[in-house]
């Protein structure tokens, strides 16, 4: 804290002998998470001090009475950051109280710590400076946990020798990245902060007992968006940082493990030189992970409880707190549930909640007697009964939660969804999110518990009891999944990583018309009929003579395909039961935002030889998204069903009415999978119209060993398709289409 001019080490001595520093967030305590006694003293403080003083503000240096906490001084942050006025302005005060100097209360210590980390994380220290200005030349310092898989990301692939070079990856680095500003930018909630341009390269120097040196040059264009505060009203203002990027990265490429990264950029500016700065990031030591702190028990009070009831439905009572839940301004009202203790499928004491329902979309019975905080809990578990293969909820709503679709409410509620078999089963499920979302501080106390089920039948009865919390978190064993890619003998983890595995490969995509594409694929014809005289093209696309020799006036209708989504977190119900099974176009994306597609092979003799395959999809737009697009590394891939999915029933619950997957979105591949853990097929996008080789794929549907029950193309981000042609798409040319062609068995 020294090394200053001699009026700097003065205000320390006396900061640190006569007052009790304190720092709040203004965020926090004017409409964040602070607690709300702290709100309300934030809130006295900074009336008193404009009331009194005529002096406030929200970067502000205020100091209080020891005796009673009255405003005493306020001093605006201009003057605070002049030592030799700070330092008059402090002396004064001690001279009027007379305050005796003490040893400082709590130790100085810096105020930047690393956080908390799983054991081989690479953990980042970035600290940014300005050179000039009046608050901007304060650092301010941001720190970045990589998960070990992210850092396997940031390295390169294959064989690590001197002269390699490779892109590092600009998702990861983009965590880092966006921090790489001056005080007063980025750093407030109404800053916007976007990466407009990014690249880092590494280039290996050398290679010594199993570390591998690397340098890295680059550039980032950063564009953020603030409050102009010299209007009035303050109003948006974009601006653009710049910098060149150096540094050096340390690695072991065997264990994919990074001991030592750094970077600068020393020549930073926004506004186009009007402020200039510095960034620096390094690599620290992550810091021991420590136990969760127990909170400090009040002298006879009882210790807090590993776990809690909240209902066991034992007393005729208990049924008294519970009803239908009928939403005002709904049209379509859910058929009412009957409510009832039963002596059947009690899990815990004499009775049961037996719920009995009449049909309906999503019945739900709620009640606000319920435990207001579950803030020291980790994990919510249920037992409930039922008599068949069935899609059962709980809901927790907080002062602040939201009905209804889309993300926002989504977020802000509790819940678990869980298929159940029939009879008992322990419904599980974990109450904080690492993301934060659902229950926390700030949608405030819980005020309802809500059970519910999904399509039920006219009739149908479930049992619910013994729903508890408990302190323990519960364990999720780690699911490897490796899906071996036909046509190579490549075993991935998922498509990430295949893309990762060939992103070196990749070359932009020459763009070409459906034309073009069906050219290049009848000269492919024209080539294999040379060697195979019988052969036969057959071109599968809906509403197109010509597939079938026997029949060339057949039109072919083989083709289905349905839209659904998978994305969480759970309390995403609504989405999940949507089918989109009969729109012209839908979205292609990421495994829990992709379409199921099938096509009907039936038409190729069996024992046919599969000479060659494509299949074609064409998008519904023109432009590309600017970080998901055809012209960066990407891969997509083909995914087989293994369930006899409907195309205007399935959806990420149902592969078919009442037939549930056994997971949602059908992610389940262990014995008898929802998808098989296979690639059927693997490349990446080339614009508008796109064409996959298909030839393993569709060797596989025909060989008489696998049922074909279609398949789902999804990617890795890498691009996206918001929108790409379905079968119903009105023009025939538009439509997925399987170009295959064969040699008919003898």
């Amino acid at each position: 804290m020294r090394g200053g001019s001699l009026s700097h080490d003065k205000v320390i001595d006396l900061l640190n002998g006569y007052f009790v520093p304190v720092y709040i967030s203004h965020e926090a305590h004017e409409k964040g998470d602070a607690p709300e006694a702290d709100k309300k003293e934030w809130q006295r403080i900074y009336r008193e001090a404009n009331t009194n003083l005529k002096s406030s503000g929200t970067v502000h240096v205020y100091i209080l009475s020891p005796a009673d906490g009255e405003v005493i001084e306020s001093i605006d942050i201009g003057t605070a950051t002049q030592p030799v006025k700070l330092l008059a302005r402090l002396t004064a005060i001690v001279e009027k109280l007379k305050t005796p100097a003490g040893k400082p209360l709590v130790k100085p210590v810096p105020q930047s710590q690393p956080p908390k980390s799983a054991p081989d994380s690479l953990v980042l220290h970035t600290v940014a400076r300005s050179y000039k200005g009046t608050w901007n030349e304060f650092p301010v310092e941001n720190w970045t946990v990589l998960s070990p898989a992210n850092v396997v990301e940031l390295l390169p692939t294959g064989a690590v020798t001197v002269g390699k070079s490779w892109e590092l990856d600009k998702v990861v680095t983009a965590r880092f990245l966006t921090t790489f500003l001056p005080n007063g930018y980025g750093y407030a909630t109404y800053h916007k902060t976007s990466i407009v341009e990014q690249s880092l390269r590494a280039t290996v120097v050398s290679v010594e007992k199993g570390v591998a040196s690397a340098r890295i040059e680059g550039v980032l264009k950063l564009k953020h968006k603030s409050l102009n505060f010299n209007v009035s009203p303050p109003a948006d203002i974009e601006e653009i940082a710049q910098m060149t990027l150096v540094g050096f990265v340390d690695f072991e490429p065997d264990k994919k493990r990074i001991r030592t990264l750094r970077l600068l950029a020393d020549k930073a500016n926004v506004r186009a030189g009007q402020v200039e700065y510095a960034v620096a990031l390094r690599s620290v030591a992550a810091a021991e992970p420590q136990p969760e702190p127990k909170p400090v028990p009040k002298k006879g009070s009882k210790p807090e409880p590993k776990e809690i009831l909240l209902f066991d439905f034992e007393r005729p009572a208990d049924l008294k707190a519970w009803s239908n839940l009928v939403l005002p301004g709904t049209k379509d009202k859910e058929p009412s549930v009957k409510i009832e203790l039963s002596a059947e499928n009690a899990t815990r004491g004499k009775h049961s909640l037996k719920l009995t329902f009449a049909g309906g979309r999503w019945p739900t019975i709620t009640t606000t007697e319920v435990l207001e905080d579950w803030m020291p809990y980790w994990t919510f578990q249920a037992d409930v009964t039922a008599s068949r293969d069935c899609l059962v909820g709980f809901t927790v709503m907080q002062e602040k939660s939201q009905r209804g679709g889309g993300w926002d409410p989504t977020v802000g509620r509790w819940t678990k969804t869980a298929f159940l078999k029939p009879g008992k089963n322990a419904v599980t499920g974990t109450i904080h999110d690492s993301n934060n979302y659902a229950i926390n501080t700030k949608q405030g106390k819980v005020v309802r518990f809500e059970i519910f089920m999904y399509a039920p039948h006219e009739g149908e009865t479930i049992y619910v009891d013994n729903i508890r919390l408990s302190t323990d978190k519960e364990a999720t064993p780690m699911e490897t999944t490796k899906f071996p890619v036909l046509g190579t003998d490549m075993v991935v983890s998922g498509v990430q990583e295949l893309g990762k595995k060939l992103k070196d490969r990749w070359t932009k995509p020459e763009v070409k018309a459906l034309e073009q594409i069906e050219s290049e694929l009848r000269t492919q014809y024209a080539e294999l009929k040379k060697k195979h005289p019988t052969a036969v093209l057959a071109v599968l696309r809906d509403g197109e003579k010509g597939f079938d020799p026997a029949q060339p006036e057949k039109v072919y209708a083989g083709w289905k395909d349905a839209y659904w989504s998978s994305h969480g977190p759970d309390g995403m119900t609504l989405e999940r039961t949507d089918n989109i099974g009969k729109q012209a176009s839908h979205e292609i994306f990421m495994r829990h935002r992709s379409p199921l597609m099938r096509v009907d092979l039936t038409s190729i003799p069996k024992g046919s030889q599969i000479l060659a395959a494509r299949l074609v999809v064409i998008r519904a737009h023109d432009e590309f998204v600017k970080d998901h697009n055809p012209e960066q590394p990407n891969m997509w891939v083909v995914e087989p069903c293994y369930r006899p999915w409907e195309e205007y029933e399935v959806n990420a619950y149902e592969y078919a009415k009442d037939k549930f997957w056994k997971a949602i979105g059908g992610m389940y591949y262990g014995d008898d999978p929802d998808f098989l853990p296979l690639y059927l097929a693997h490349g990446p996008s080339q614009g508008k119209v796109n064409a996959w080789d298909f030839t393993h794929a569709v060797r596989f549907w025909t060989d008489g060993k696998h049922a074909n029950h279609g398949f789902m193309l999804h990617g890795n981000a890498g691009d996206w398709f918001p929108r790409a042609h379905s079968r119903e798409a009105k023009a025939i040319g538009d439509r997925p289409a399987a170009w295959v062609i064969y040699e008919p068995g003898k």
